[in-house]
């Protein structure tokens, strides 16, 4: 009996008003890079283990609409913003989820569109495990824009 394992990752996009209405929200298909292959191989098998990732990502302005290519190291945005992200997972279930907050004029004090997220193992450089372009919200200053990565794992 031959059994595969499966990664599905999914972004989750929610732009809320300061009173936690719900403006926007905006869901799609995540894409692993090479090098975020390469990382949950050797997060499997290598010791040292490589750390976790640790930053989300969003991207706006020219170039943000770029196709997802495997080998992209970073998102392709003229402007980006990395955020610290929280670690959720259930112990017994197949999910976690990775979530970071964008606040009141974070990452601009003017209206942005974004366009793209990514997820990461660092603040700054490192590597990019996985990159979606998404349809375009706009949050305004006023605005929270809260990124949230879902993956499951399975057996195919």
């Amino acid at each position: 009996m031959a059994e595969g394992l499966t990664i599905k990752g999914t972004f989750t996009g929610l732009v809320t008003s300061s009173t936690g209405e719900v403006l926007n929200v905006v869901s799609q298909e995540n894409h692993i890079t090479t090098l975020g292959w390469d990382n949950i191989c050797d997060v499997i098998g290598q010791v040292p283990q490589p750390g976790p990732i640790t930053h989300l990502g969003i991207g706006w302005g020219a170039g943000a609409t770029t196709p997802f290519n495997p080998g992209q190291t970073d998102l392709q945005g003229a402007n980006t913003s990395r955020k610290s992200c929280s670690y959720t997972h259930a112990a017994g279930t197949t999910t976690f989820f990775l979530e970071a907050v964008w606040g009141v004029n974070e990452p601009s004090a003017t209206s942005i569109t974004i366009e793209e997220g990514g997820t990461f193992l660092q603040a700054v450089g490192g590597t990019m495990v996985s990159r979606s372009v998404l349809a375009a919200t706009t949050k305004d200053p006023s605005q929270y824009y809260t990124l949230r990565w879902s993956f499951e794992l399975g057996t195919a």
